[in-house]
Order: structure tokens, then sequence, then C-alpha cells
């Protein structure tokens, strides 16, 4: 068994280096993160209040909850961070806007409402329309049939956001939203977080118990693969490819004839990333002319 581990001694002391300095990243950022960035600098956001369930989709105590998470997340990254539940159809609210905007499709109507939102109550953690982010859940369904929720931000919020990173934040909401509303806004908080203060942009969104498991069961198997005997069963002999004491070769060849290409043109969706307007990171200006990221995503 020791010239086993001899064997695979470089093996195990990668994993421990890797074990290690996975630890120190995710100290250091859990130092970094305890800190805070600063006391909050805007003084003309027209109100405190973060969480507005008009859909009354949580409870009492649910949305205190989220107050406090909200409270201790916006410090800690220096962004503003806001939470709307809807339950209405926003099809008559947008058309006053397309004045400024164009036409404005129905995966869009959503980005409007949270775009308008943000603006109007001055949010932004530095200052107004400054670093921060909304997300708007919609649970009526527009003429379409679907349902839409709309992640927008501002700031350098905006600006650390890729369609990537848009998209992976409404995975990960959808996704919990099985369990429930609550924990899809949770969700939405701490996945915000993580973006904004990860040192190494996986520590968002692998844990370190499940990168140190994936460790463990890859050593596992490159073990197990070494261990096992490669000397395979003899299953041919002499006689094998000869019969009547004979010598019998069979050739075959494949002979190309003819080559055809078809060409195909791939449809693209108009919403990724921010509703048919963006550009990188969604990028797109609201109907006051300031500049926003992020986009809506039906379901």
């Amino acid at each position: 068994m020791k010239q086993y581990f001899h064997f695979f001694r470089f093996v195990f002391i990668g994993i421990a280096v890797l074990i290690l300095v996975l630890g120190a990243v995710s100290a250091g950022k859990a130092a970094i993160g305890s800190l805070g960035i600063g006391e909050r600098t805007n003084t003309e956001c027209l109100t405190e209040e973060r969480v507005f369930d008009y859909a009354d989709k949580l409870t009492d105590k649910e949305e205190a909850k989220l107050r406090k998470l909200i409270a201790k997340r916006e410090k800690q990254i220096g962004c503003d961070i806001v939470l709307v539940t809807l339950e209405e159809s926003l099809e008559e609210y947008v058309k006053p806007y397309e004045e400024q905007l164009g036409y404005i499709y129905v995966d869009e109507y959503t980005t409007v409402y949270a775009d308008n939102f943000y603006d109007e109550h001055k949010y932004g953690y530095d200052v107004p329309y400054g670093d921060g982010a909304i997300l708007v859940d919609n649970y009526a369904r527009e003429y379409d049939g679907l349902r839409y929720a709309a992640f927008s931000t501002c700031g350098k919020v905006e600006y650390k956001y890729s369609d990537a990173m848009i998209d992976h934040m409404f995975d990960r909401i959808f996704a919990y939203e099985k369990l429930g509303p609550y924990a899809a806004y949770k969700t939405y908080i701490n996945t915000l977080y993580h973006d904004m203060s990860g040192m190494l942009q996986f520590t968002a969104y692998w844990s370190l118990p499940a990168i140190l498991m994936l460790s463990v069961v890859v050593m596992a198997i490159f073990v197990l693969i070494n261990l096992i005997p490669s000397k395979g069963k003899k299953t041919t002999t002499i006689k094998t490819y000869v019969a009547d004491n004979s010598m019998k070769m069979n050739q075959q060849s494949d002979v190309f004839l003819t080559k055809t290409v078809t060409k195909r043109r791939i449809e693209t969706s108009s919403s990724s990333g921010g509703g048919g307007r963006s550009g990188g990171g969604g990028h797109h200006r609201s109907s006051s002319g300031r500049s926003h990221g992020g986009g809506s995503r039906g379901r």
C-alpha cells in the first residue's frame, strides 16, 4: 500500500494545496465582506423601503427577514437592493412610454416598470440613480401567456453584470422559486451579494464544501482506475483469423462519392439579457434617459 501512496504523492499534495487555497479565499472573502463598504451617501432617495410586496406573496415575517438580509448585504457590497412583486398586466402601463422608447415588446414590459420604479424613487447607494439593483416579479400573465420577472441594474452593478451573469441570476431565482417566493427572493439577494463581492467568480456558483467533495471524488476515481490491473483476458488465438488451415484476408474500404453542404440561419431570442434593446450585459436607457442594465425573462 505504501508504494501506491508514494506513486500518487503528487496528486495528494496537489489536492491539499487546492484545499488550502480555497479555504484562504473563502476566509478572505468573508473577512472583506464583514468589513463593509461604508455608509450610504445617497441623501435624496425618497424612501427607506426595499421590499414592496404588492402581490401579497410574502408573510409579514418573511418580509421582515428579507429587509434585514437586504440591509446587511447593502452595507457589504455598497449597493441598494430592491424587491417588488406585482400581479397585474403592464400592457396599458407601458403605452405612455413608447414615445420615448419606441415600440415596447411584451417581454420588455416588466423591464420598463423596473427601470421607472428605480428612477422614480431615486435609488442608489452612492448617489440618486446610482449603484444598485431591483427585481420586479410579476405574477400576472401577459397576452402571450407568460409571466415575467425583470432584473434591472444601475451604476457599478450594471457594469459588473454580463449577459451570462444575468442568465445565471434568473436561473437561480427560478430554480428556488419551486420552494416558494421567499426562497426565490432570498436567493436573488444572496446571488447579487456573491456576484458583487466574490474575489473569484466561481465562488459565487460553487460552495467550498461542493468543491472539496468534487476534489475527493475525482481523486478516488483516479486512484481506482490506476489500481485496477490493466491486463485483459486473451480472446484471440493463432487460428482466429485462419479458416481451414488457409489464410483469408477481408479487405473493406469506403469510397467518397459526393458532398452536400446545407446552410441554416440560427434565430436568437430578442429578449436575451435585456429585452431586445440591450448591448452586452443588457445596457439600455430608461424612459427618463438614464442608463440601466439587466433584462427580463418569462416563464
